[in-house]
């Protein structure tokens, strides 16, 4: 990627980051390691905006902008090892892979899922989004954290489209609704997807299980 002026060090010197005069050799010399590290200049420059809306001090700032850098490096370093990634794509599986990291979501994990997708010879942006939906119908179901990866190797290999993986999510507050919680709603959505039934053949399920006594 072939970039002009790097937006982050723009802003630095527009009247935007006045409250931050202070450290703006600190801002500097993060902003540069970020360009030198190939971090996409829009994220770096979210994060500063971000940080400027909410009038966070100087030190704050400093310290997110740190931490987003080293979470989007490591970001970078994960799509490395997948399919190759379209410009177009990269600037959104990165910043889904600094949220999913912010989250607590294992680099081991992450790593896994990718090299999972590698193998069935399946995209690296398929990956993260499987990752991404699996780690929000987690969230829903209030299901053990063990299971993200499980539940985002099955979305990786199942006959959904990346398209169809919010419809998952839901799926998952409908079935919170009739008290399917936890392992058992995690072991449901496998259990279809894997058996090949889809999103119809889940709420075919579903019902079923709402009608047991």
């Amino acid at each position: 990627m072939i970039w002009g002026e790097y937006a982050p060090r723009v802003w630095l010197q527009s009247s935007a980051s006045s409250a931050y005069h202070s450290v703006s050799q600190e801002l500097q010399s993060l902003i540069n390691d970020a360009e030198s590290r190939r971090i996409p200049e829009n994220l770096v420059l979210d994060k500063l905006k971000e940080g400027a809306a909410k009038r966070v001090p100087p030190q704050q700032l400093l310290q997110a902008l740190r931490t987003e850098i080293d979470r989007l490096t490591i970001a970078m370093q994960l799509l490395q090892k997948g399919s190759p990634v379209q410009n177009a794509q990269l600037e959104s599986l990165l910043k889904s892979l600094s949220l999913l990291l912010q989250g607590g979501v294992l680099v081991d994990t992450i790593d896994a899922v990718i090299d999972y997708a590698v193998m069935l010879e399946k995209s690296s942006s398929r990956a993260v989004n499987a990752l991404s939906s699996a780690f929000r119908i987690i969230a829903i179901a209030q299901a053990p954290a063990e299971l993200l990866r499980p539940l985002s190797e099955c979305l990786v290999r199942s006959n959904l489209s990346e398209s169809q993986f919010p419809q998952l999510q839901s799926f998952a507050v409908r079935a919170k609704s009739r008290q399917v919680l936890g392992e058992n709603m995690i072991k449901l959505i496998i259990g279809s997807l894997d058996g090949g039934y889809g999103l119809v053949g889940l709420d075919r399920e579903l019902q079923k299980r709402s009608q047991r006594p």
